[in-house]
């Protein structure tokens, strides 16, 4: 499927799996500006923590504090007030 002249792909997660790629080209490193956007569906979605989808380091060496920019899609409340059933 295309997009605006760019393929792109689906990918269904379910609780406890993860997916990542250390070998990537043209992501944004060092604080560099990017946009980022996600198509997703409200019916797969719980209350736990937490679904992060976006930019992380560029491998999966643990070297102390995280690095990630993320759109994070749950139905968690983070701080009161919250309303609404979910997404």
């Amino acid at each position: 499927m295309t997009v605006n002249g760019h393929q792109v792909y689906g990918l269904e997660i379910s609780a406890g799996m993860g997916y990542r790629s250390n070998s990537t080209s043209g992501a944004a490193v060092n604080g560099q500006a990017e946009g980022m956007y996600m198509v997703t569906s409200g019916t797969h979605v719980d209350n736990r923590c937490c679904f992060g989808y976006g930019n992380a380091e560029t491998n999966d060496i643990d070297t102390g504090n995280g690095h990630l920019d993320a759109i994070n899609f749950g139905a968690e409340c983070w701080f009161s007030p919250c309303y609404g059933q979910g997404p």
